[in-house]
């Protein structure tokens, strides 16, 4: 998928901002909205994009801990940034 544009971003700015909330209200600490933009373009959006606005809000909406979770473990997974190996150690 393609990054959105400005006006779409613009207009789901708000849905995005209440999963972010509900999220953190889930215990989750370290989401960001720019978080959340990089999950779906990247991983929650990427085969099947919504093709209305209407359809963007409620795939917002359906997301939940899990789903954002396991994209960021398969994040950490394919990391190549080595630079906190010597922390494991």
């Amino acid at each position: 998928m393609k990054e959105l544009s400005k006006p779409n971003r613009w207009l789901l700015k708000n849905t995005v901002k209440q999963q972010v909330n509900h999220l953190l209200g889930e215990g989750y600490q370290e989401i960001t909205e720019k978080d959340m933009w990089e999950f779906l373009e990247c991983f929650y959006w990427k085969k099947n994009c919504p093709q209305t606005l209407k359809e963007m809000k409620v795939s917002i909406k359906k997301i939940n801990a899990n789903d954002y979770f396991d994209y960021q473990r398969l994040k950490a997974m394919t990391k190549n940034d080595f630079d906190d190996l010597d922390l494991l150690l």
